[in-house]
């Protein structure tokens, strides 16, 4: 059977949000299985298709609804990784489609062919170029958005509230408020954004009386994946992200890095993928992805080997001048072994989850039955926080 896990971000999610967070992660694990039945050969299609669906939802920071950056625009983030070839696509700061997933899938295509004239095709396109690339390509599958068809009327609050917290901190922002609420107001054409237009709110709203707050205390890390396996043991993942609101216009974050947002490879008969979520650049700093995968090929004692990668990153001195690192990843690893009386070749497979963060929604489907935990950090015995929570089952 294929198997396929999600995530919808590592941050923190309202107990009031966890019914509707479980139906969507549901539904996005049915959409991933349905593709990989579809396809039986490649798990593209089903990361793709689960990815998609936590894009579209209203519970997410990813294609339409998203964080909107310090100019009060939505610029989006997204990767594929095939785990036979180790092809790899991406599209970082793109606007203006409403499924950045798609595009970061044609690029992965695209940079696996050989460019005229011995040109070397890209791994990343950012920006007006990414979506005019994407747009271009015959029966591609992106759709397209006007910038303003990506704002909701819940995404500009957020950035509103945002900003006034930067206004009492630091006095520099300077946006058109007014003009951002007059364009969301009209009716919209183009692609549907029925779906996203009561986007949730990632964070409390700002005590703007507070000057010592700062961002990192309302705004929350939503970025969405998924790791797909097909019945023949094809692996891949992608991970699609909105980024931080108030970002700097072109930033792009760990979801658009190599080794960061995913990261699969094989060695002799195991494989091992995995996706993350939280702060991209300290994801990127770490290359996080890549060093979990890197662990756990290292040491099929997973709770160890992740153990130690959360217990370096934690310590990591780059990462000295964050107060707070928040990370969180899920991990799938499959081995290849033969059955001694049968000698018949069989995977096992662990599916995995850790992270720092306060909530972690997770999913997975196996033998056709959706699963769902929204992972919480717990506390120790002495009533403060665990440093990260670990967990993991056989599937």
């Amino acid at each position: 059977m294929a198997f396929v896990c999600v995530h919808a971000g590592a941050g923190y999610h309202a107990p009031a949000s966890h019914p509707r967070l479980a139906e969507l992660v549901t539904a996005a694990l049915v959409a991933g299985a349905d593709a990989a039945s579809a396809d039986s050969a490649s798990s593209i299609p089903a990361t793709v298709a689960a990815v998609a669906h936590l894009e579209a939802s209203p519970l997410t920071n990813a294609g339409p609804g998203s964080n909107l950056n310090s100019i009060g625009a939505v610029e989006c983030d997204a990767s594929v990784m095939d785990g036979s070839s180790g092809a790899y696509g991406a599209v970082g700061a793109v606007s203006g489609i409403a499924n950045p997933i798609v595009a970061a899938k044609l690029v992965m295509e695209y940079s696996a062919e050989e460019g005229p004239c011995g040109r070397i095709n890209p791994l990343l396109l950012a920006g007006n170029g990414a979506r005019d690339w994407a747009l271009g390509v015959a029966d591609g599958g992106v759709i397209a958005c006007s910038a303003d068809e990506l704002i909701t009327q819940e995404s500009l609050s957020r950035w509103q509230r945002h900003k006034q917290l930067l206004e009492v901190n630091e006095g520099v922002v300077d946006s058109d408020i007014g003009g951002l609420h007059k364009r969301v107001g009209q009716k919209r054409t183009g692609c549907d954004l029925e779906q996203v237009t009561n986007k949730r709110s990632r964070g409390s709203k700002p005590d703007v009386a507070n000057a010592s707050q700062t961002l990192v205390d309302t705004v929350r890390y939503d970025t969405v994946g998924a790791i797909t396996c097909t019945t023949s043991g094809h692996i891949s993942c992608g991970v699609s992200s909105g980024g931080i609101s108030h970002k700097l216009p072109g930033r792009i974050s760990s979801a658009a890095h190599f080794g960061a947002g995913v990261y699969v490879q094989r060695k002799d008969n195991v494989t091992v993928a995995a996706a993350t979520s939280g702060t991209g650049e300290q994801i990127v700093t770490t290359l996080f992805a890549r060093e979990c995968v890197s662990r756990v090929l290292a040491n099929a004692d997973i709770a160890t080997a992740l153990s130690d990668v959360f217990l370096d990153f934690l310590a990591h001195p780059w990462l000295a001048r964050y107060e707070d690192r928040h990370v969180g990843v899920m991990l799938l690893r499959t081995e290849t072994v033969q059955d001694a009386a049968t000698g018949i070749e069989m995977d096992v497979r662990e599916f995995w989850w850790a992270h720092t963060t306060e909530t972690f929604a997770v999913g997975w489907m196996a033998a056709g039955r959706p699963h769902v935990r929204i992972s919480k950090l717990g506390r120790r015995r002495d009533g403060n926080p665990k440093k990260f929570a670990i967990e993991g089952v056989k599937v």
